[in-house]
């Protein structure tokens, strides 16, 4: 895991390690996702979702959307509350610009919960940013905004319980030998709720 992360902060020009913590009962911590994780998660989802936005809701750094972008994803959006954090991630995605100018990125310093997301087919990637009233009110604007066929990917799924009670499906279990890694979970398209 250490090698690949080395790779990888290499092969982008990007410092998107680390930890900080947060003060706020409601937001997380940042931690960056293992890239090793994340390939198995963009494997996943890729099939299912070409030419789809991505987001990654508490991007801090920007790791995740980088290796979308690895992945096919041409429009990406990271949604971050910390503004350092943000700073960073911008600052780590110029070395990918200068490789792929065909990427339409943007970074939003936003809390989720006054967000407006737009009505096409999308990926929500959460790495549990929040607690589950935020994440209950994040689903709620999902579902009113856009009607179109969305996944989530839930990384660290604790709170997995409220998309249970949203009765939102899950598409695909990630595990390890000790934990579940991640749920990804599918919201069809035309939805009336």
């Amino acid at each position: 895991m250490i090698v690949g992360e080395v790779y990888y902060e290499r092969k982008y020009g990007v410092r998107t390690s680390g930890f900080k913590t947060s003060e706020s009962k409601r937001h997380h911590h940042y931690q960056a996702a293992a890239y090793t994780v994340l390939d198995r998660i963009l494997r996943e989802l890729v099939p299912h979702t070409r030419g789809y936005t991505f987001y990654d809701i508490g991007c801090g750094k920007g790791r995740v959307l980088f290796r979308a972008a690895d992945f096919g994803f041409k429009k990406l959006c990271g949604i971050e509350l910390d503004a350092a954090l943000l700073e960073n991630a911008k600052n780590n995605l110029k070395p990918l610009l200068k490789r792929d100018k065909t990427l339409e990125i943007e970074f939003i310093q936003k809390n989720v919960l006054e967000c407006t997301f737009e009505n096409h087919n999308s990926v929500y990637f959460l790495f549990n940013p929040f607690n589950d009233e935020v994440m209950k009110g994040f689903i709620e604007r999902v579902l009113s905004s856009n009607k179109e066929e969305c996944y989530f990917v839930y990384m660290n799924p604790v709170f997995s319980k409220v998309f249970e009670k949203k009765q939102i499906q899950a598409h695909k279990v990630i595990r390890s030998f000790l934990y579940t890694e991640a749920i990804i979970y599918r919201l069809p398209e035309k939805r009336t709720n």
